[in-house]
């Protein structure tokens, strides 16, 4: 037994197998692409950082990653030790999914993807111009709620089919003013205030999949080995697990903040939980055989938190997302219109 364990990849050999495996160049192009148009894109950026983003590979297992780890296990509490031990690589691929899998040494290995990363910014800043004034004014006038709305309809069609260009045309990518502020001035106070939002997105999707692992969940999944190429089996078809590993993510989130800092992160997970939901529309058919729908899974995590710390979670996030939700549900050509309303 110990003789054919040797010969099996070790977890971290089983990453970077999975890397050459689903990963695809769609990173490096994008990053070809930025420094070729803009020599100084990188400018500013912190040295370590800026080798990262020099290629997918470097990237997946880079500075941003390490410091998403390392903030993930100090959330962790008695978990921590053992899942240090664990691998964690952003994926260079077009899928939104992260996922835990099982190693053939029976550990495990977590993929975080990087298409996410590229959008939440976007995301970001449209709820925020959706749900505030002040927040819309101060990014541009010429932007109104509908707007934004239509480019949140955008993001998540570019996950659906991203043949059909609908990003790169909707009104937050190509409004001049906003798109100059954020060229000319790399500390805009707006994408400092989201880059919060995104790291507690970060978090949680990280500490999910974490959950996966410190509940054992991966020890009784169906699941195949590659091996020689073949697929990957991730998921289990559980969704009671699913649920617990939301559980899990939301208690390490909360570890040590007081009443005003959970109430927050409530407001962003909202948020992040309207996407996915935005996204199942979209596509106009169920989530994946192996997650329950994100509007259950938030209620779900809304009914925790109230149980456990008296906190009256707040609809904000997901009732900006649920009223888009009804335009694509009864007449998604409204987002191709020019004027509309909310």
């Amino acid at each position: 037994m110990a003789d054919q364990e040797t010969n099996l990849p070790t977890d971290e050999q089983y990453c970077d197998y999975l890397f050459t495996l689903w990963g695809t160049p769609l990173d490096d192009v994008v990053i070809a692409r930025s420094i070729k148009h803009d020599p100084t894109w990188l400018d500013g950026v912190d040295t370590a950082l800026a080798t990262d983003f020099l290629s997918s590979k470097n990237f997946s297992r880079g500075a941003l990653v390490r410091g998403l780890q390392d903030q993930a296990l100090r959330m962790t509490g008695s978990f921590a030790a053992r899942l240090a031990s664990v691998p964690v690589a952003f994926l260079p691929n077009e899928d939104i999914n992260a996922c835990a899998v099982r190693t053939p040494r029976d550990g495990a290995v977590i993929l975080l993807n990087t298409s996410l990363i590229h959008f939440l910014p976007f995301i970001s800043m449209c709820a925020g111009g959706i749900a505030s004034p002040s927040l819309a004014a101060d990014m541009s006038p010429n932007l109104r709620n509908w707007d934004y709305a239509k480019s949140l309809y955008a993001i998540a069609m570019e996950f659906v089919d991203p043949d059909a260009g609908l990003m790169m045309r909707s009104p937050v990518i190509s409004d001049p003013i906003l798109s100059k502020k954020q060229r000319e001035d790399p500390d805009y106070s707006l994408i400092r205030m989201h880059q919060g939002t995104i790291w507690t997105w970060e978090l949680f999707i990280l500490l999910h999949e974490y959950g996966h692992v410190a509940l054992d969940h991966l020890s009784t999944s169906r699941l195949r080995h590659a091996r020689n190429g073949q697929d990957v089996e991730v998921y289990t078809l559980h969704h009671t697990q699913e649920y617990e590993a939301d559980e899990f993510a939301l208690h390490c989130l909360f570890r040590g903040r007081d009443v005003e800092e959970k109430e927050n992160v409530q407001m962003q997970l909202g948020i992040l939980f309207g996407f996915f939901a935005l996204l199942e529309a979209c596509a106009e058919g169920s989530p994946a055989s192996s997650h329950p729908h994100a509007t259950d899974r938030w209620r779900r995590l809304r009914k925790l938190a109230g149980a456990e710390d008296e906190l009256q979670f707040a609809d904000l996030g997901m009732n900006i997302f649920e009223r888009i939700i009804a335009v694509v549900e009864a007449d998604r050509s409204r987002f191709t219109t020019s004027t509309a309303h909310l």
